[in-house]
């Protein structure tokens, strides 16, 4: 498997393609892409990178940073929330597409910086961590790759590094826009144009030239050499005589020639933008066409990167528990982890009440306890416990999203209990439709703008509302709709105290019914390969209009199988099974 990996990412025999596309250069893949008409606006085409067909401003520049690798600029992140992943990249204001919305306005004190930097935003290094071979050698997107199909590179302006890079790339706009200013005021003066501003210019032609190089064939090189010739270009540009747009209408051309046919409108667009900027002697105009042209540079990267990993994803899968296992080996060996936490986190021996000691026939089952245990606690004992981060450092926000759905699955289910008992004058049943009606009319009232549930008191008056609405009597002005909202809330919020009868009940339900299912799902994962696996999710993520709540469980249960078996597989070895051996047993 590895021998393949690298054989496909050298291009080292004529089979060294994938889906037609040849990895040992990415220029050929480029021109692939541009060969593939079904690229063109296609949901799951190369560029499905959050980046298409939109106008860039060079006002601001998506950034991005991947923990746990070694990319600075782009981040993986979820293409189908929550539980996806897709990788971002760096760019002026882009809500979608390659290019961003305008910013207006002026950077306020926080993003104003005393030297702006010398580089555009997007250079060849930075794009350089798109490149295969880091790709590759990438742990965090090699484990995220398992659980989401999608998996692709996109802009990133998350957190406070992202803010700062916007920031920094909006100083560098601005200092290009005045540094085209000084530059067209001394010219118009017969004055010689400021060197530091001519060397700004000179740097930002540089690196769209270096760039080129990079997305081109070799063979083409020279021909980007010459039509893009800096000392030429900055000669002509000293003595008036350049000519911007004869320049952007050569460099559309050459792009089209390589970039997937969805990006065409970009190139457009750019054209446009130096056009006018040239006859209109609209500097800010001109800078937003450069600004569009370095959109265009990396969402062609982007589409390339994207594109090799869907080609290689199976392998990759199959692959990861070996990748995996050599590179926290030698992270355990160079002491740069420290397993201790997790090893006392796997012996917190839950069997010890049942007087069943470990020993290496139920290792991998104590391990599915303890697993299920600490994402949906029992209440009986009740310890509140985190993960070992050590082990867990990749999954963590993956099963942090998984006990926020099962916090919000538990509360549905008591929600739906109220209503059985007040609406429908019945039992509990978890497999009654009405569960969807209740889900349909709570989940509108606990989210708030940003996307966050909220179990607050007004939430719980107005789900208690909802559900007064609906009883019979009130419906036909048999009893009043005041009094019984009241009634209900007051049973509803003695049901959602975590401390209640009823919640601790529906708590070690819930508990027990995702142990029995994650076994369940275990046992069939166990006779299929990884990539079989991984695979299996595509036709599970919710698919069905109408979710039950055993519909919910089961495909929580079924990513915590999934999960915690690849966990198993690499971490098992290299902490929780090395002091057992064939009959050893600890109580």
């Amino acid at each position: 498997m590895r021998q393949e990996i690298h054989r496909r990412l050298n291009g080292s025999d004529n089979d060294s393609t994938a889906a037609g596309v040849n990895f040992a250069h990415p220029a050929l893949h480029a021109s692939e892409l541009r060969k593939n008409d079904n690229l063109r606006g296609s949901e799951h085409g190369p560029g499905n990178v959050d980046t298409v067909n939109q106008k860039y401003s060079p006002q601001s520049q998506p950034q991005s940073a991947l923990k746990e690798a070694d990319l600075s600029h782009f981040k993986e992140s979820p293409n189908t929330a929550p539980r996806g992943s897709v990788l971002e990249a760096p760019y002026p204001n882009r809500s979608r597409g390659g290019s961003m919305p305008p910013v207006s306005g002026t950077p306020g004190p926080e993003q104003v910086q005393s030297q702006p930097p010398d580089t555009p935003p997007v250079t060849k290094g930075t794009l350089s961590e798109l490149d295969l071979p880091k790709i590759i050698k990438n742990p965090k997107l090699r484990h995220d790759i398992n659980y989401d199909s999608d998996l692709h590179f996109r802009p990133n302006e998350d957190g406070e590094r992202g803010k700062k890079k916007v920031a920094k790339a909006r100083a560098y706009w601005s200092a290009l826009e005045s540094a085209l200013t000084e530059i067209t005021l001394a010219l118009r003066s017969d004055k010689e144009p400021p060197s530091e501003s001519m060397k700004r210019i000179e740097l930002a032609f540089k690196t769209i030239q270096d760039i080129l190089k990079t997305l081109v064939p070799p063979r083409e090189h020279e021909v980007v050499d010459e039509s893009l010739d800096i000392t030429l270009l900055m000669q002509r540009l000293r003595k008036n005589q350049h000519d911007f747009v004869n320049l952007a209408v050569w460099l559309a051309s050459l792009l089209k020639q390589h970039c997937a046919p969805m990006r065409d409108q970009m190139v457009d667009s750019m054209v446009a933008d130096v056009r006018f900027g040239t006859i209109e002697d609209d500097v800010s105009k001109l800078v937003e066409g450069l600004g569009a042209l370095f959109g265009i540079l990396e969402a062609m990267k982007l589409d390339i990167a994207n594109h090799q990993i869907r080609s290689l994803r199976h392998l990759l899968i199959e692959d990861t528990v070996k990748f995996e296992h050599d590179y926290f080996l030698r992270r355990i060996t160079d002491n740069r982890i420290d397993t201790e936490e997790a090893e006392d986190w796997f012996r917190t021996n839950e069997l010890e009440a049942s007087h069943i000691p470990l020993s290496s026939s139920n290792l991998q089952r104590h391990f599915f306890d303890r697993l299920v245990q600490t994402i949906v606690p029992a209440t009986t004992p009740a310890p509140v416990e985190k993960l070992p981060m050590s082990t867990f450092q990749f999954d963590d926000d993956r099963l942090q999203n998984i006990m926020l759905e099962l916090k919000t699955l538990l509360n549905l289910r008591i929600c739906h209990d109220v209503y059985c008992s007040q609406v429908l004058g019945r039992r509990y049943n978890p497999s009654h439709p009405s569960f969807h009606q209740v889900r349909q009319f709570v989940l509108p009232v606990i989210t708030d703008e940003a996307g966050d549930e909220i179990w607050d008191t007004t939430s719980i008056n107005d789900i208690a509302l909802e559900i007064a609405r609906r009883i019979p009597a009130v419906r036909y002005n048999h009893w009043s709709l005041a009094y019984e909202a009241q009634r209900v809330t007051n049973y509803l919020q003695e049901a959602l105290n975590p401390i209640s009868t009823i919640s601790r009940n529906v708590t070690d339900s819930i508990h027990n019914e995702l142990e029995d299912l994650v076994l369940y799902y275990l046992g069939l994962y166990e006779s299929m390969v990884p990539s079989m696996i991984a695979d299996s999710w595509k036709s599970e993520i919710m698919s069905n209009s109408f979710p039950t709540y055993l519909y919910l469980l089961h495909d929580i249960a079924r990513r915590v199988a999934h999960i915690g078996l690849l966990h198993w597989n690499v971490w098992g070895p290299l902490v929780y099974m090395k002091d057992f051996s064939e009959g050893t047993e600890t109580g």
